[in-house]
């Protein structure tokens, strides 16, 4: 049978439920100001071309605060996977403004990742916040980047379920959605008012109520979804590949890099905005901090390089 927690996180993705994606997203980011006006985004961070697009992560929304929620799933080790969520972030965080406006009117990027495995050994905490951190008594901003990971894992290890925690049912629902059904019978009134949207949320996704048939349907699809990804991606490092190599026979000696002068990453976002002449140069300028003149040399050695 399909496993519990990617049946329901698929579920929910092929549904586009935005309320019940709301809920979850308050329940553990647990906000002063709750979310509101939650919308879909695009999940292609790294569009180079109309044709090829890469699916960097799960689910990704905006609200009507104007922050942005990251939604990933992983069931296995990922390596450097904190170093792979902090760099989604930052492309999420470096499109969010327009060229009118300032760094200071930047909004907050929230990634929540949810683990089957065990990421942080050695301590008993199964919710872990990463931030922007400073040492020294004075306060600072905690900078517009946050982590959440959920370690799904060491949660049913350390038997930390909590009848009180909104969070301990939905990671009960993720594990064993046949206990967790049990439970809810067995609340009080004053339990089942309080939690009651969540009550209706495991009402409407019980497990219990697809066929074996249907279950393996999803799994199918997710082999799918994973395997499109996986080839998109392999397709994007072979065109970065490629793009090197005919840039050195050309006679940029040390390549893309080297030939712009501006790091591999910075290079292939101002090309992709010259490619498709999406913003004018002194625009493109003005967003990468260089000069127009800069711009303009970098477009006469990109059309030198690929015609």
């Amino acid at each position: 049978m399909a496993n519990p927690m990617e049946d329901w996180f698929f579920k929910l993705i092929g549904n586009e439920d935005i309320e019940h994606i709301t809920y979850l997203l308050d329940c553990f980011l647990k906000f002063e100001k709750p979310i509101q006006g939650l919308q879909y985004l695009p999940t292609e961070l790294n569009q180079l071309s109309k044709e090829k697009k890469l699916s960097i992560v799960d689910l990704m929304f905006k609200d009507s605060l104007g922050r942005y929620f990251i939604i990933e799933m992983q069931k296995f080790p990922f390596e450097n996977l904190v170093d792979r969520l902090q760099y989604n972030a930052a492309k999420v965080l470096s499109r969010s403004l327009i060229v009118s406006q300032k760094y200071g009117e930047l909004k907050d990027v929230y990634t929540i990742c949810f683990l089957n495995y065990d990421l942080f050994v050695g301590d008993n905490n199964y919710v872990s916040w990463l931030l922007f951190h400073r040492d020294g008594e004075v306060q600072y901003p905690k900078g517009k980047l946050h982590f959440l990971f959920v370690e799904i894992k060491k949660w049913e290890k350390l038997g930390k379920f909590d009848s009180d925690d909104i969070r301990s049912y939905w990671l009960l629902f993720f594990t064993n959605p046949q206990l967790l059904k049990r439970m809810i019978e067995l609340m009080t009134p004053e339990q089942e008012e309080r939690f009651n949207q969540f009550c209706k949320i495991v009402a409407l996704w019980d497990t219990t109520q697809y066929t074996e048939a249907q279950l393996r349907g999803y799994e199918h699809y997710i082999d799918e979804v994973r395997f499109t990804n996986g080839i998109k991606f392999q397709e994007y490092q072979r065109g970065i590949k490629e793009g090197i190599e005919k840039g050195e026979r050309k006679g940029e000696k040390k390549g893309i890099e080297k030939g712009f002068d501006l790091g591999l990453e910075i290079t292939m976002e101002i090309l992709y905005f010259l490619k498709e002449d999406l913003i004018s140069i002194s625009e493109i300028a003005e967003k990468f901090n260089i000069s127009i003149e800069k711009v303009e040399n970098m477009k006469k050695k990109f059309n030198s390089i690929f015609g």
